[in-house]
Formats: structure tokens, C-alpha cells, sequence
């Protein structure tokens, strides 16, 4: 079964305890209906599309239905605890949880994103899934710094300082680096 969530608008600004979203849900690559959650620390909202026409009512109370139903067979979520390799236990998956978990895939994409873009002009390193990092910056594109040797030996010395202040468990978030000719 396809379940997809279409036109995603996200406001982490408003958001409290939870995301605050609204998308189109799609079962099967039919608008089946919609998911909304306030930001507020409730749980999300969903519910099939409300039609004039009883048909496209009955299809899609019953595609939201199928997705519910789907959604128990998968694999329950597993919650870790602070400890590597410890578990603190499970959840069962749900349409719910599901659509929750595609908000979040949403957000780590548009994170991704934001980071690749920061990495082409800034050294980035931190802590991986960490929810801070540092950066030195130099305000044009790494690239076009590095396309003579001045520049290029300016960014291995940055490197080079900055990769012997590591904290414990920081790492560099560039993946652009060898590339650039920096030695690693």
C-alpha cells in the first residue's frame, strides 16, 4: 500500500511539543484525505475528505480505512534510551504515528538540504543528530576559495585547527572536502 503526505506546510515557528503541519494524505495516489496537528503536544489529526458526492465519500472513508488497517501491520517503533544498543521500549505503528514519522522525513530532508548549502561556502562540524553545530565561514563558495593554492591552503589551515579541537564526538559535516583537494 502507498500512503504519501502532498502539499506539506510545516510552521516550526508556532511549534510547542509537537509539529505543527497540515498535508493532503494520499492513499494509493488518491487524495484520500487530510492530517493536521496543531504544535500544541496533541496527537495528530486525520480524517478522509468530506465530499458532496456519497461515492468519493464512501472511496475515500475506505482508502483512509485500508491505511489504518496497513499501518497495524507494520513493524512496531522502537524507542532507544540514552545507552548505545538499549532499548526503551516499543510502540505499535498506527496511520497516526506513520504520518508523523513522513513529517519528520520531511524535516530531516529540508535539513539535509539547509546543511549541504551551509557545507559549499563554511566548514561545519558537531555532533552528529546533535541539535547544535559550528561553523567558520567564508562567505563565498569553498569552491571558488580553493581554485587557487593560496586559497586551498587557507581552508586545509582551517581544517587543520579546528580538526584538533574536536570535542568528544564532533565530526565534520563537509562532504566536500576531498574534493576540494583538502587532505582528510
Amino acid at each position: 500500500m502507498k500512503i504519501e503526505l502532498k502539499k506539506i506546510k510545516i510552521n516550526l515557528q508556532f511549534s510547542e511539543e509537537t509539529i505543527m503541519f497540515q498535508a493532503e494524505v494520499y492513499v494509493n495516489d488518491v487524495n484520500a484525505g487530510y492530517a493536521k496537528n496543531d504544535g500544541h503536544g496533541g496527537c495528530t489529526d486525520y480524517r478522509a475528505h468530506y465530499s458532496e458526492d456519497k461515492s468519493k465519500n464512501n472511496l475515500n472513508k475506505e482508502l483512509i480505512g485500508m491505511a489504518e488497517k496497513h499501518c497495524l501491520t507494520l513493524p512496531p517503533i522502537k524507542f532507544k534510551s540514552g545507552i548505545p544498543g538499549k532499548e526503551f521500549g516499543t510502540i505499535k505503528m498506527n496511520l497516526e504515528h506513520f504520518i508523523d514519522d513522513l513529517i519528520d522525513a520531511e524535516l530531516k530532508k529540508k535539513d539535509d538540504k539547509k546543511m549541504v548549502k551551509l557545507c559549499s561556502h563554511a566548514l561545519v562540524f558537531g555532533i552528529t543528530n546533535g541539535t547544535s553545530y559550528r561553523i567558520i565561514d567564508f562567505k563565498r563558495p569553498l569552491l571558488e576559495i580553493a581554485a587557487n593554492l593560496v586559497g586551498k591552503l587557507t581552508i586545509q589551515r582551517h581544517y587543520d585547527t579546528s580538526k584538533g579541537k574536536l570535542q568528544k564526538g564532533e565530526v565534520f559535516f563537509n562532504k566536500n572536502l576531498k574534493d576540494l583537494g583538502i587532505k582528510l
